[in-house]
C-alpha cells in the first residue's frame, strides 16, 4: 500500500518530464541559427557603412592636407573600400592604395568613386552608394558637393 510519505520520497523524473525539457532544448536549438544569422548580416551591413564614412573622411583629410600634392578618392568596390591617390581610380598609383576588406555577402550600387579636391576638400564626384545585405536591408552614403558624409 502506497502513503504519502512514499510518494513524497521518490526521486527522479517521469518520462514526459524528459521529453518535454528534449522538446524545449530542440526548439531553442532550432531557433537559434536564422536569430544569428540575421544579426550578423546587420552587424556587416552597419560595418561595411561606418567603414565607408571613415575612408571618405579620410580620403577628405588627406586632400585638404595636399598629401603627395595630389587629390584623395575612394573607390567601393564588391567586397572592398580603397582609398587612393589621384583624381580618378583608373589613372591613380596602386602604391598609395590603402584597401579595407569586408563581406562578399554584401552588394554595391548607386555612385561608387568620390574624389576630394586639394585644400578645400570639397567633393569632385557627388552622389549616394547604397549597401545591401542578403535579407534586402540597405544602407547608404550620401557625399555632398562642400564633402560633407551623410550616412
Amino acid at each position: 500500500m502506497l502513503c504519502v510519505t512514499d510518494y513524497m520520497f521518490r526521486k527522479g523524473f517521469t518520462l514526459t518530464e524528459l521529453i518535454l525539457v528534449v522538446a524545449i532544448i530542440l526548439i531553442l536549438a532550432l531557433m537559434t541559427p536564422p536569430i544569428y544569422n540575421s544579426f550578423t548580416l546587420r552587424s556587416d551591413l552597419q560595418t561595411v557603412v561606418s567603414s565607408g564614412a571613415q575612408s571618405l573622411r579620410r580620403a577628405q583629410i588627406l586632400s585638404q592636407a595636399v598629401m603627395g600634392d595630389e587629390s584623395w578618392g575612394v573607390r567601393f568596390q564588391t567586397s572592398t573600400v580603397v582609398i587612393f591617390r589621384g583624381l580618378s581610380f583608373i589613372l591613380r598609383d596602386p602604391s598609395f592604395d590603402e584597401t579595407i576588406n569586408f563581406s562578399s555577402e554584401l552588394s554595391v550600387t548607386g555612385t561608387l568613386e568620390f574624389v576630394f579636391e586639394k585644400f578645400s576638400g570639397r567633393a569632385l564626384s557627388l552622389g549616394t552608394t547604397t549597401f545591401t545585405n542578403l535579407s534586402g536591408e540597405s544602407s547608404t552614403l550620401e557625399v555632398n558637393s562642400k564633402g560633407t558624409v551623410f550616412y
